[in-house]
């Protein structure tokens, strides 16, 4: 897999945890007392962000000289595609079990106020499910962070 289709991977990644992100930043907003693992789920999906976009600059340079091309030596492109993969399919669990905002379709006041219940209710019964998709979320950011320690050394 060359540069250019991991960093496709990257951008998708990156506007997938955006479109979380939103959703999450809607039910903290919205709901009162929005229950703690939304919060914590969403300054997660933000840290994750942040090493996505410092993976894809890191990309970017990789195509600039000789001494970037050394340092990504040191990283095992499998283990990239592997990391990559799974943060993908974790935010995609993540993105089903959270939902998605509000339209402006849904601006009648009646719709909102069911929409803020359905979404109270998911994440309590969601709970488990969202909790262990944060932890992995997080341990997709820590090996991200690690690889790019290492070619930054």
């Amino acid at each position: 897999m060359d540069p250019l289709s991991i960093m496709a991977s990257v951008i998708g990644l990156m506007a997938a945890t955006a479109k979380v992100s939103k959703s999450l930043t809607w039910l903290t907003k919205n709901l009162r007392d929005a229950p703690a693992l939304a919060n914590s789920a969403l300054l997660e999906v933000e840290a994750t962000r942040a090493a996505l976009a410092s993976l894809q600059r890191f990309l970017v340079r990789l195509v600039e000289g000789p001494t970037t091309m050394r340092r990504a030596a040191f990283i095992q492109l499998d283990q990239l595609i592997a990391i990559l993969t799974d943060a993908v399919l974790t935010v995609s669990d993540l993105e089903r079990l959270v939902g998605s905002v509000p339209t402006d379709d849904d601006s009648a006041l009646e719709a909102i106020t069911f929409t803020t219940f359905l979404a109270r209710t998911k994440m309590v019964w969601k709970t488990d499910e969202i909790s262990a998709a944060v932890g992995k979320l997080q341990q997709h950011k820590a090996s991200l962070s690690l690889l790019l320690n290492i070619v930054q050394w």
